[in-house]
């Protein structure tokens, strides 16, 4: 089947596309320590079929539709199994992605028009100005080649291993499914490999990687040893050991409240956070405020969860604070035995001196150590008919809504 005379210069040109991405990935599954010049010989020495007018392939025709072949070679390592290694980070796919000018992550880019950036003399760059901590963070991040700064060796690296925040890969919220997400504290692991989602892996911070690993001369990656998976999380936990602590504070009827309860070796009290198991253990851990524990002849063991909403559940997605949650007006009743552990939630409210602490650290306004995994915080209230945050509303317990 060939095309119409008026269509001829649009299907060629798609089917040299297609061809040299062919070309690439065949070629790059053979040989994944090929240099970029034995790439080039392969693509050369390559018949072009007789459907396209050409008369062989160039280096040129690989350079001009490198943004194309780049976005086929990542397609292909998304439906690789786990044992095998992407030939996106080969060594001849990095140097075509360095001369080419290729966008990462991003695989409807348009390919740059000057695909050779000829020599510049190196300028001196921009003064350095006086900022906040906060743009000075945001400018660190996406500028940091072209700002000086001090220790710079020591800053390049720990850029190096910096997610972008940018590209498409990372926008996407965690799967919740892979051997990764399933070790991570929110979604009930343990939290000691600190790996990314495995649909996350940020390509600019692997290229970045893989260079170093080269200059090294660690040619081979390390491959983490297959550790065994931990037995997944249920949805209702066996807690063999629940416990009243003191007696009931108040009778209703077939209901005995009481102000703490003893999991697992480990006291709860009416006011506390904690994180709950969810239906679906690709989802992340439910966190909520216990604001009542009681025990009826019916249900059992019982506690009221006043929900809260994480950023991702927000109209800010991905963009939100991992670590920073919001008021909403949902609560349920449900048993203990759905409790997976404790959690702190801290309040933070603005300050009455807000205006003059623009220049504070945003780090450090959270305190205490927030990085284990169980310390969030939260600062508004979430309408979710509106997509609206508003500040939490000042309400005082009665004294019959104290258990």
């Amino acid at each position: 089947m060939e095309p119409s005379p008026e269509y001829a210069p649009i299907f060629g040109l798609m089917q040299e596309k297609i061809y040299i991405s062919k070309i690439v990935v065949e070629f790059l599954q053979g040989n994944p320590d090929a240099t970029y010049e034995d790439l080039i010989n392969k693509i050369e020495t390559t018949v072009p079929p007789s459907t396209i007018n050409l008369n062989r392939f160039t280096e040129d025709s690989l350079l001009r539709h490198a943004q194309f072949v780049v976005s086929q070679v990542e397609s292909y390592d998304d439906a690789k199994d786990s044992d095998e290694q992407p030939i996106f980070l080969t060594p001849c796919m990095r140097d075509l992605i360095k001369l080419a000018g290729v966008t990462l992550g991003q695989r409807r880019a348009e390919r740059r028009q000057t695909i050779r950036h000829p020599a510049k003399e190196k300028d001196k760059g921009p003064t350095k100005a006086t900022t906040t901590k906060l743009v000075y963070q945001i400018f660190d991040t996406f500028f940091a080649e072209q700002i000086e700064k001090d220790d710079r060796e020591d800053k390049e690296n720990a850029f190096k291993r910096r997610r972008c925040g940018v590209c498409e890969v990372c926008q996407q919220p965690e799967c919740g499914k892979c051997k990764a997400c399933k070790d991570m504290v929110k979604f009930g692991g343990s939290g000691r490999s600190k790996q990314a989602c495995l649909k996350r892996r940020c390509p600019n911070m692997a290229m970045k990687e893989a260079d170093d690993d080269e200059e090294v001369d660690d040619d081979i990656p390390e491959v983490p040893s297959p550790k065994k998976m931990h037995q997944g999380k249920k949805k209702k936990q066996n807690k063999d050991r629940i416990s009243w602590v003191g007696e009931a504070v108040k009778t209703d009827g077939k209901k005995s409240y009481y102000r703490q309860v003893c999991i697992d070796a480990e006291t709860l009290e009416v006011g506390d956070c904690v994180s709950v198991i969810p239906d679906d253990s690709s989802k992340p851990l439910y966190l909520a405020r216990v604001t009542a524990l009681w025990e009826d002849n019916g249900n059992g063991q019982m506690f009221h969860a006043h929900w809260f909403c994480a950023g991702t559940d927000t109209v800010l997605g991905a963009t939100s604070d991992p670590l920073e949650l919001f008021l909403v007006d949902e609560c349920e009743d449900m048993q203990l035995s759905y409790i997976h552990s404790k959690v702190k939630v801290i309040h933070k409210a603005p300050s009455e001196n807000w205006a003059m602490e623009g220049g504070m650290d945003p780090e450090s306004m959270l305190p205490g150590d927030h990085d284990d995994g169980k310390t969030y915080f939260y600062q508004f209230w979430y309408d979710q008919d509106y997509a609206r945050f508003e500040s939490p509303p000042k309400t005082q317990p009665t004294e019959d809504n104290k258990f």
